[in-house]
C-alpha cells in the first residue's frame, strides 16, 4: 500500500497510520526548530555571576541548594544590618548569629532542606534583633529558637552544631530577655 499527502508530508509504504506521537503542520515545524537548536548540556548554572556545576543533583535538591545559597546571603545581609544598628545589644547578637550561621552551613548531618529552614530561623532572629525588647520581636525570636532546637535535636549529640548551639542559643535568649 502506498499513500502520500502533499501539504502535510506524510508518506506511507504499508501498515497503519496512527495519530499517536505524530506531529503535522506547524507542530512539526516547531519540533524541528527545537531539535535543531544548539543546547548547552554542560550542567552548569550561573546565578548572579556565580557559576557552578549541577551535574548529578536531583531536581528537588537542586532547587533547595539554590534556596540555601539565597537564604544564606539574606541572613548575612540581616546580620550586617544588626552590626550597623543603634541597639546596644546588636553587635554582640550579630557576632553570635554569624557563628550560628557558619555552624549551620558547615554541618554535614543536616539535609539541605533543614539547613534552609535553620537559616530562615537565624534570619528571623536577626530581624527581631533590631528591637529585642519589643514583645512581638521577643516572641519571634523565641519561636525561631524553639524551631532551631527542634531541627538540631535530630542531629547526633557529638555534632559540632549541637555543641555550638548549646553555647550560643542561651546567650542569644538573654539578649531578648528570654529563657529557653
Amino acid at each position: 500500500m502506498s499513500s502520500s499527502t502533499g501539504n502535510q508530508g506524510i508518506q506511507m509504504n504499508g501498515g497503519e497510520i496512527s495519530s499517536e506521537n505524530m506531529a503535522v503542520g506547524n507542530e512539526a515545524k516547531a519540533i524541528k526548530n527545537m531539535t535543531n537548536r544548539n543546547v548547552d548540556k554542560s550542567n552548569t548554572i550561573n546565578i548572579n555571576g556565580t557559576t557552578g556545576n549541577i551535574g548529578g543533583i536531583a531536581a528537588g535538591q537542586d532547587m533547595i541548594g539554590v534556596t540555601v545559597g539565597d537564604i544564606s546571603g539574606v541572613v548575612t545581609n540581616n546580620i550586617g544590618k544588626l552590626q550597623d544598628s543603634d541597639v546596644p545589644e546588636a553587635p554582640k547578637l550579630a557576632e553570635l548569629l554569624k557563628q550560628l550561621q557558619a555552624a549551620i552551613e558547615a554541618e554535614p548531618n543536616l539535609t539541605l532542606e533543614d539547613k534552609a529552614e535553620a537559616l530562615e530561623q537565624v534570619k528571623a532572629i536577626a530581624e527581631a534583633g533590631q528591637n529585642p525588647k519589643e514583645g512581638v520581636m521577643q516572641k519571634t525570636a523565641k519561636t525561631a529558637m524553639r524551631i532551631l532546637k527542634g531541627i538540631f535535636s535530630e542531629l547526633p549529640n557529638v555534632s559540632k552544631l549541637v555543641e555550638e548551639s548549646a553555647k550560643l542559643l542561651p546567650i542569644i535568649a538573654k539578649i531578648f530577655t528570654l529563657s529557653i
